[in-house]
């Protein structure tokens, strides 16, 4: 009984161990923690660009008519 279970638990170790390699390779393809850098980046500089009043936080729906008024 030891033995199969033993089996289970290798097989599992190994079936974790490829899926993390190919996790590892497919982020590295897509380059997808390049993009999320990125992202934080410019979400950054944005919030650091405009004034409180204008984050989308603030906002409220009756205020998103208002904002398009007064832009054109």
């Amino acid at each position: 009984m030891n033995s199969g279970i033993g089996s289970v638990l290798i097989a599992l170790a190994i079936w974790a161990l490829v899926f993390l390699v190919f996790r590892v390779i497919v982020l590295w393809y897509w380059k997808v923690n390049q993009v999320v850098a990125l992202l934080k980046s410019i979400d950054e500089k944005l919030g650091r660009m405009l004034p409180r009043e204008h984050q989308v936080d603030d906002i409220r729906l009756g205020d998103i008519d208002s904002l398009a008024i007064s832009r054109e």
